[in-house]
């Protein structure tokens, strides 16, 4: 009997992620990035990101108006708006502060559906945003939102700034009445 192995193809396919840029980042930000400053290095470099960076659950009224504002624009990245953002929940949310040398390996934020960064500080020579399979760059900029499916691997390359700024989190398609059970 000839029976077929279980593999993993990797492909390239063209994946839609939205770039977007909050409109008050000017007020917001500088409040954003004395928080991430101040609140705890609770993963001490022991995640993906190899740089300081808080608890995977921020719960900060400004931290939501970033959440709150990337909700809404779930949609425009849906194919043909056939869910609405009602059935997607944040399950987490962070801050991370880079600075000389620190960088965020290769990485994918299964088992959620969407995921953003949102640049809060950005000085001079801030490292972008990388997605590895398409090696396409996204040069980060205060105020700039970038939302993507969440199975899109990416990475930080080792920054050459002081106190680069971000938060990122992840949101899930949870629908209300719609589970299987097995």
């Amino acid at each position: 009997m000839n029976e077929e192995q279980d593999k993993i193809l990797f492909v390239k396919e063209k994946l839609e992620i939205l770039i977007c840029q909050y409109p008050f980042w000017e007020t917001l930000n500088p409040k954003l990035h004395l928080l991430i400053k101040e609140l705890p290095d609770f993963y001490q470099k022991s995640t993906n990101v190899k740089a300081k960076m808080t608890h995977y659950s921020v719960i900060n009224k400004d931290f939501m108006k970033i959440a709150k504002w990337v909700h809404q624009k779930i949609p425009k990245i849906l194919s043909q708006g056939i869910i609405t953002t009602s059935s997607f929940k944040l399950v987490n949310i962070w801050g991370a502060l880079y600075n000389e040398n620190d960088y965020t390996v290769s990485h994918k934020h299964r088992p959620s559906t969407y995921s953003f960064v949102y640049f809060v500080n950005v000085p001079k020579n801030s490292s972008p945003l990388v997605f590895d399979y398409s090696n396409t760059k996204i040069y980060p900029h205060p105020g700039k939102c970038v939302i993507f499916p969440s199975w899109i691997s990416h990475k930080v390359p080792k920054n050459k700034s002081k106190e680069r700024s971000v938060i990122s989190g992840n949101f899930a398609y949870m629908p209300e009445n719609d589970v299987i059970s097995f």
